[in-house]
């Protein structure tokens, strides 16, 4: 299990480093969310939550005119900022809380790739980019943990366990 832990924390990874495991069923594409709804950097804290709340979900791309990605922002972003600035969320944008650049990932990288880049960010999702960067899906841990047995059983405990204990470790204060 140790050397799998240390393999989930190898910053550059390459794709196959974990497992052998490289047919399609373990790709990102076969587990991401799909559908994809972003903001912009000019929208408010108040239009990124609505998207959050209509879509069930806890992130939102936040894309440029083009359509690409330049960051992310979670509930939690909205949340703090709220709470820090002491202002409405209707009077705050996107563009001053959002996280970025975001970490992303591929289509076709495998999703021991995925957890490996989740565990060395210490993020719960990744937006899945095109070439051109602009988001077609996301994945989370949940979806890698949920699918994880594309692995095999004797490798799906241990990396849903390290993903989640990489996820979760404390970051320094400086970070």
């Amino acid at each position: 299990m140790t050397n799998l832990h240390n393999r989930l924390m190898q910053p550059t990874s390459a794709p196959d480093d974990i497992s052998a495991v490289v047919d399609e069923r373990a790709r990102v594409r076969s587990i991401m969310t799909a559908k994809v709804v972003s903001c912009r950097p000019t929208d408010t804290l108040h239009a990124a939550a609505q998207i959050m709340w209509d879509q069930d979900c806890g992130a939102v791309p936040v894309v440029d005119a083009e359509g690409r990605l330049c960051g992310i922002i979670t509930d939690r972003d909205v949340c703090m900022a709220a709470y820090t600035q002491g202002a409405h969320i209707a009077a705050i944008s996107v563009g001053d809380v959002m996280s970025g650049p975001a970490h992303t990932c591929r289509p076709e990288d495998t999703l021991n790739r995925v957890a490996a880049l989740m565990a060395e960010a210490q993020v719960r999702r990744l937006p899945v980019v095109d070439a051109q960067d602009h988001p077609i899906g996301i994945v989370s841990m949940a979806d890698i943990v949920r699918n994880v047995r594309i692995l095999g059983e004797r490798e799906a405990e241990s990396v849903a366990f390290q993903l989640l204990r990489a996820v979760s470790r404390q970051r320094d204060a400086r970070d």
